[in-house]
Parts: structure tokens; sequence; C-alpha cells
């Protein structure tokens, strides 16, 4: 039994807190608004580090699936609606070469036999472009490609709906195309223009020495304003989009590490419905899959095989010169 009291913690006297600290209002700071781009080659540098993943990459950017929906958004109140899918042709490249875009997220594995179907569906089994703008009354359609589409299971993918008047393959050079609508009576109010036009992708894979990116990407720009100095001598209304299927990783931009391991000849940055035993470390690549096929990708600057002499560029994996491309748009509203 306690008779006393017990001081079990003696704290002293209520001290005084000084609270000026608490009610200091300090000076404002000016704002100075940021002008640059997070779209850059540091972007693998992030990546490699961890600071952040493609994943994060692509729920903060607009994904090339996304294209077609952003396409028939804009289709309200325009005679003309043109889609045209450049092979190969990086963000970098384009803004390097002094040009301005949109950056776009490439969804899908950085292959054309995958980015020109993410364009115009939106997904692996996504409904046609075509499909979507014919219900918002874009009736009359014309494509133009360089595959015949009887021959080419891509390029039949490609022009899903349309009929086979509605499609002119087997073309040799863009201007052809153009020459195309400048000769023949295409023109009707509501039409839809479909076009293949190939980039820096050309040089990508058959040439000993380095390829000029400058002069590749400025013919890219000339064909463009073609096309829209041609379409705007028809009618009074129209959009024009210019996207990629992906970008090119250049041996002049990119020291690779070639993987110690022998893999299946003639992969480079990606590899097809690999065997189960295929395997890299998760600083190396991942796998991933698309439209049901597997797909084991590379990160930057990891490559399966070394370079042929005559392969200035590659494709298939995650870097930002591969899955950062530009979404090009050019309008007359008038």
């Amino acid at each position: 039994m306690i008779e006393t009291d017990v001081i079990i913690r003696d704290q002293g006297p209520k001290p005084s807190f000084d609270r000026s600290l608490t009610l200091y209002n300090p000076p404002s700071i000016e704002q100075v608004e940021y002008t640059g781009t997070v779209y850059d080659r540091s972007l693998n540098r992030l990546i490699s580090e961890g600071s952040i993943s493609w994943d994060d990459v692509e729920s903060t950017t607009t994904c090339q699936s996304e294209v077609g929906d952003l396409i028939t958004e804009a289709a309200s109140g325009v005679d003309v609606i043109a889609l045209v899918i450049v092979d190969g042709l990086s963000y970098q490249d384009w803004t390097d070469s002094g040009y301005e875009a949109e950056p776009i997220y490439v969804d899908c594995p950085t292959r054309t036999d995958c980015g020109y179907p993410n364009v115009v569906r939106g997904a692996s089994n996504g409904k046609h472009l075509q499909y979507r703008l014919f219900n918002k009354g874009y009736k009359t359609r014309k494509a133009f490609t360089y595959w015949e589409r009887k021959d080419n299971d891509l390029s039949d993918e490609l022009h899903d709906g349309f009929s086979k008047n509605d499609v002119i393959g087997n073309i040799q050079d863009f201007g052809d195309s153009i020459s195309y609508l400048q000769t023949h009576d295409w023109y009707r109010p509501k039409t839809y223009l479909q076009f293949t036009l190939t980039g820096p992708e050309r040089v990508a894979h058959r040439m000993k020495e380095d390829p000029v990116i400058q002069s590749e990407v400025d013919a890219v720009h000339q064909k463009l304003s073609d096309l829209r100095e041609t379409i705007s001598k028809e009618t009074d209304s129209f959009r024009i989009f210019a996207v990629a299927d992906h970008g090119i990783l250049w041996r002049m931009d990119t020291d690779f590490e070639a993987l110690d391991e022998k893999w299946k000849q003639g992969i480079r940055r990606d590899y097809e419905d690999p065997p189960a035993s295929a395997s890299v470390p998760e600083s190396v690549g991942e796998t991933s899959f698309w439209a049901g096929q597997q797909y084991l990708r590379l990160y930057h600057p990891y490559i399966f095989n070394n370079l042929r002499s005559n392969e200035p560029g590659v494709h298939g994996g995650f870097s930002y010169q591969e899955s950062i491309v530009p979404l090009i748009e050019y309008e007359d509203l008038k």
C-alpha cells in the first residue's frame, strides 16, 4: 500500500514554446515554367536505374492503341480524314530533325507486324478504324499500300473491310499515291484515306554505311507536306494524322551489349515465340504477349546477336528510340 504520492516522471515546469518559426511566412519564390521534355535519351537511363518503368511510361503517355480513338473523335465535322502509317520513324529522329509532334508510346512489340495493326485496330482484336469512321458517315474510302492485299497477310489485315476497288496496291513510291489523288476524281464529302509510307526503316537493314537520318526524316516530312497540299486543293476541311509503327535504334547512337549465350541466329532485339528454356535477367528484358503471341524483348542497350555490317538499325525491343514515336497532325478547317 502506497501512503504517499509517487512521481513516476517529473517533467518539471511547463515549457514555453517559441512559435516564431511556426508562424514564419517565407517570401514567395518565382515560378519558372519548364519548357523542356521528359521524352529524350535520358529515358533509357532512368528506366535502367529503376527510377521509372515502362509501365509508368505507358500509364502517362498517349498509347499507339489509342490513336484510332483520337482520330474517330476528331472526325466530326471534317470532310476528309487521312491516316498515314510511317514505317520505322522514332520521336527522337523526328524532333531532332526540327519537327514537332506528340509523343506516342508503342504499347505492343516494336515490330511492323504488330505496330501497323495496333494503329488501325487499337488492339490485336479491336474494331478496325475504317468501320468506326464508316459509322460516323465516312462511307467513301480509299487506301494505298506497297503490298498487294492478296499476297500479304499484313496488308490484308490493314485493309479489313475495304472493298477490292478501294485498295490501290503495289505502290512503288509514295509519290504514286499523290499522283493518283491528283489525276482521279476521288473526293466526296466524308472520305477516309489510308496510306502506308516507308520511313527510315528502309535504310535500317540494308546499308553498310551509316545512313543520314536527317535526310530520311526530311523526305518523310516532304511527302506529308505534298499530301497536305494535294488534299487542300480538293476540299476545304480535312485532318491528316501520321504515326509510326515503331522507331529505330541506330548503331550510331548506341553501344550495344550482346548477350553471352548462344541465341537463335538472326534475332536482334526480340525473340518471337521463344522456347520455355529461353530467359534473360529481369534487368535485361521481359516477356510480353500480343495477339496471342509471346515475345521476349530486350531493354536498352542489349541485343541477342551482333548486327551485320549492313544493318545500321534494329527494333523490336524496349527503348526510347523504338518505343516512343511521333503523332504528326495537319489540318485545314476552313
